[in-house]
């Protein structure tokens, strides 16, 4: 949310957004936004100003626009299935006062060998790929042509997205 400022602020009674989409710049988006310091109708009143309407320039991480996330209680969700053709397991991800786990689930929700949530290296990074490793496992090969589902464990972390990363 971006908040109307104070007076004499070039945002003062709204903003809106400036008719572009979001441009992505390394790992953020540039949003243009529009804002005025005028009231939508007539009023009384000192608040007055020479620019009605100016630009201003909010950002918002890549994938920032929600997330998931867990206090230092913990907390977790399981994907819906998603059929393993290799890669590494990469995440948008806050985790870097808190860790994130991952472990493969098979059809009856059991870990795969070797991708459990006890063999999972925890993600404890604040970034845009993160790469998710394994103790003997350093990407998803070991899981080729399977279909899983994805159980995420979150403390006091905020996951945005996770993808497939293709490997060298």
């Amino acid at each position: 949310m971006i908040e109307c400022r104070g007076i004499g602020e070039w945002n003062r009674f709204c903003t809106w957004n400036g008719g572009s989409p979001p441009i992505r710049v390394g790992d953020q988006l540039y949003i243009y936004i529009r804002g005025a310091a005028r009231r939508h109708g007539p009023y009384e009143g000192p608040d007055n100003t020479k620019a009605p309407i100016d630009i201003g320039l909010a950002t918002l991480r890549v994938d920032g626009f929600a997330s998931l996330g867990a206090s230092f209680d913990g907390g977790e969700f399981i994907t819906t299935q998603w059929e393993i053709d290799g890669g590494q397991l990469v995440l948008n991800a806050k985790s870097d006062y808190g860790e994130i786990r991952v472990e493969l689930l098979d059809d009856e929700e059991q870990p795969l060998a070797g991708y459990s949530l006890e063999d999972c290296v925890p993600v404890t990074a604040d970034g845009t790929d993160l790469p998710v490793q394994w103790k003997d496992h350093s990407d998803l090969s070991g899981a080729l042509g399977q279909t899983v589902r994805l159980r995420f464990q979150l403390k006091n972390a905020r996951l945005y997205s996770y993808r497939r990363a293709a490997t060298d």
